[in-house]
């Protein structure tokens, strides 16, 4: 009874014995715990899949030292332990925080998986481009034989005017999908029907949290060296270590820059295994889960033909055979 879940904290947990080959009296499976009486509780990240080697997607191993930049990180938790600003007590409450702000709020995934990739190809597709004809101005017989009139350009305008009032949607909410249209419908594929959290209620911290992320990237040398991503974006073990910052700060940014470059000037000299904990980064798929819900709340229907290439195609021959007979 002593044992809890480290994400929803239920106790009560039930051994699960080794399992031995019978042919190489190998081990083939390792002991393990699991909660089945009464079970996780809803919206736990180990209801589903209680494999002995699952790491849910937003715990963060801060042991670990897979690279420079995951190296870097340990040794700020380290450091950070070392010097008091936090420890296990304080990290494993700040999954509990988490969890019970997961049950505070959620939703019904509802979206058609195929929604997000049909509007992220109909903006990259037909959204205004150089060298169209302007608003108003129709298309006739001289402006089509001009030599080097650009059909396909034309063609994506017809498209565009066709879902105007999805694109005008679209710019209105600045919803761009390209980096997370992936995610996004491999999300409506797998939660389809479930009830999932609302992430956006998080929206304040995720910002601050971005902010500090940002800060320690281009501030702290060794995080710095080592981080290569292409679009500024903030490593997740990087964000977890800064959420965990401002939580113990009560959410304050300036106290937590404060408690960040103490921690850095100290680097080094605190024991390494004080770094073997399980963090957070309870803003894991926030972007992709903020524009799930944001075009699910749109309730766009498809059209009954979702191959926009094909109806650009479409549209072209057909003012071909128009404005060329």
């Amino acid at each position: 009874m002593d044992l809890e879940c480290p994400c929803c904290f239920v106790t009560g947990a039930d051994i699960v014995k080794e399992a031995i080959s019978r042919t190489s009296k190998k081990a083939i499976r390792q002991a393990c715990f699991r909660f089945v009486s009464p079970g996780h509780r809803p919206q736990c990240d180990y209801a589903v899949n209680e494999s002995a080697n699952l790491t849910p997607e937003n715990l963060v191993e801060f042991g670990a030292t897979n690279s420079n930049l995951t190296k870097a990180v340990r040794e700020l938790v380290c450091s950070g332990i070392h010097a008091g600003a936090f420890g296990q007590k304080t990290i494993r409450d700040m999954r509990e925080w988490f969890f019970r702000e997961k049950i505070k709020t959620s939703f019904q995934v509802t979206l058609d998986s195929q929604v997000p990739r049909w509007l992220d190809m109909l903006w990259r597709i037909a959204s205004p481009s150089l060298g169209q004809l302007p608003q108003g101005v129709p298309l006739t017989r001289e402006i089509a034989a001009m030599p080097g009139f650009d059909w396909s350009i034309e063609s994506a305008r017809i498209l565009g005017e066709r879902y105007k009032a999805t694109l005008d949607v679209l710019r209105e909410k600045r919803m761009w999908l390209h980096q997370e249209v992936d995610r996004i419908e491999s999300l409506a594929k797998r939660y389809h029907g479930e009830i999932v959290f609302d992430p956006t209620l998080l929206q304040p911290k995720y910002e601050q949290s971005l902010a500090l992320g940002r800060f320690i990237s281009e501030n702290y040398a060794p995080i710095k060296k080592s981080n290569r991503s292409k679009y500024g974006d903030v490593a997740t073990c990087v964000l977890a270590l800064s959420a965990l910052l401002l939580f113990v700060n009560d959410w304050n940014l300036g106290h937590a820059i404060a408690t960040f470059a103490r921690i850095s000037a100290s680097v080094g000299q605190a024991d390494q295994s004080l770094g073997n904990v399980m963090g957070l980064n309870p803003f894991h798929d926030y972007e992709a889960w903020r524009k799930l819900r944001q075009i699910q709340d749109l309730g766009i229907a498809l059209p009954e033909s979702t191959d926009l290439r094909a109806e650009r195609q479409k549209i072209e021959a057909e003012l071909r055979a128009r404005f060329q007979a």
